[in-house]
């Protein structure tokens, strides 16, 4: 494989920071600090264009209202899934008698 030329590695070194900021300001709004706060340290500690946090930010941001909305759908999917097994658990109890075992009276034990 032939060596990456200037544009490939600037696009590369792109890439990694932007990851890095990505990573450093999620683990920062995540401890209940304002995206917008840390604005001017960001600037500063990376070296990186107001444009380049705000894409960072934004990103990130919808990233995180993202993935709350799938939380959200998985817990309502977890909630039919666990409503539906509890309707299947009485009517299997109606069906036998009401008894676990769905034997007779006499011939069920009880634990």
């Amino acid at each position: 494989m032939p060596h990456p030329g200037p544009y490939q590695t600037r696009v590369s070194a792109y890439g990694e920071l932007y990851g890095r900021v990505e990573r450093k300001l999620f683990a920062e709004v995540a401890a209940d600090r304002s995206a917008v706060s840390l604005k001017r340290e960001y600037l500063q500690r990376y070296g990186i264009p107001a444009r380049l946090f705000n894409a960072v930010r934004v990103s990130l941001e919808g990233r995180m209202v993202s993935v709350k909305a799938q939380q959200e759908l998985r817990l309502d999917s977890v909630d039919r899934r666990l409503a539906r097994a509890e309707r299947r658990i009485r009517s299997t109890n109606r069906s036998v008698g009401g008894r676990p075992c769905g034997r007779s009276m006499r011939r069920c034990r009880r634990t």
